[in-house]
């Protein structure tokens, strides 16, 4: 079992690298969404006057950075499987990944009840109802983001850059936001966190329900974030409900009782991972068939039934 799921590893990660190398990570045509946004910046209006297309180029970045970043998250997988080291490592990586590809969906597409609805070209190409001021609104989120714990970092370390972080987080805050965005598009919380267009920047937990929204599937992603969460933070119950010391009994020495447990572990990763790579090449104009026959070709090999 444990040599099949090696495999498909390989498959994804290998797809995944001649994708980036055929598409380079750029729109296919000017009708993508990555490129409309972009094009069509200006037709976008705020206090100030119409927006630039920065916002737009930082998601399409963002986008990328963080799916390569899933893929590295997915590679560390393929080496721990493939070494036997199933037991313990697996699952902070596995979170890790989870809130990565959440974060990408949550980044470039929106979803209901914001988008309105999503129209489906021959194909599976998902193309109109991305809501691209919403998507403005997110990468600005984001950027906020970013910057405070950018400025906390450089604070705990009493970093040089701290003077010019605060003034950056200033800028975006108090100016940036008022030249892009309406008074009717902006509210804080009680904690002094903006929320936009009725939304906050989402907590970690949440970030791997957005893939379970871009599909349309039930898999019950909190019940599985949490399951990873206590996987990663010290749990001796949880630990304990899935190995056992060895016959020997030497110190340190287990075993796993349960094959479900790293399978599972794995497809979620796997079907995590293909979805947000699906959701990027949808969003760039290229092509959706491959991620997605990976993970159908992941569920129905039978060398997994029964698990």
């Amino acid at each position: 079992m444990l040599d099949a799921l090696v495999e498909h590893l390989d498959y994804v990660l290998d797809s995944f690298h001649a994708f980036g190398l055929s598409t380079k990570w750029e729109a296919g045509d000017e009708d993508a969404p990555a490129e409309r946004d972009k094009r069509e910046a200006h037709r976008h209006l705020g206090p100030a006057g119409p927006w630039s297309r920065e916002l737009f180029d930082w998601a399409h970045a963002a986008a990328v950075l963080h799916t390569s970043m899933a893929s590295q998250l997915l590679s560390g997988l393929q080496t721990l499987v493939a070494d036997r080291e199933v037991m313990f490592a697996p699952a902070p990586i596995v979170r890790s990944l989870l809130e990565n590809c959440g974060f990408v969906c949550w980044l470039i597409y929106p979803g209901e009840p914001y988008t309105g609805r999503r129209v489906k070209a021959e194909g599976g190409r998902l193309l109109e109802g991305w809501g691209p001021r919403r998507r403005g609104a997110r990468a600005y989120l984001t950027r906020v983001e970013d910057l405070t714990h950018r400025k906390a970092v450089a604070k705990a370390l009493n970093h040089p850059n701290l003077p010019q972080l605060g003034r950056q987080l200033r800028t975006i805050r108090r100016e940036w936001l008022h030249e892009l965005f309406y008074d009717s598009e902006i509210d804080k919380t009680d904690g002094g966190q903006i929320v936009l267009r009725g939304e906050t920047y989402p907590a970690l937990r949440e970030l791997a329900s957005w893939v379970e929204r871009l599909e349309g599937a039930n898999w019950n992603s909190s019940a599985v974030y949490a399951i990873l969460s206590r996987g990663t933070h010290p749990s001796f119950t949880h630990l304990s409900e899935f190995v056992t010391r060895t016959a020997d009994g030497e110190p340190g020495r287990w075993q796993l009782d349960d094959a479900k447990y790293i399978y599972r572990l794995i497809r979620a990763a796997i079907l995590t991972f293909t979805s947000a790579w699906r959701l990027v090449a949808a969003y760039l104009g290229q092509p959706q068939d491959k991620p997605r026959a990976l993970a159908q070709a992941f569920d129905q090999d039978s060398r997994f039934d029964g698990l």
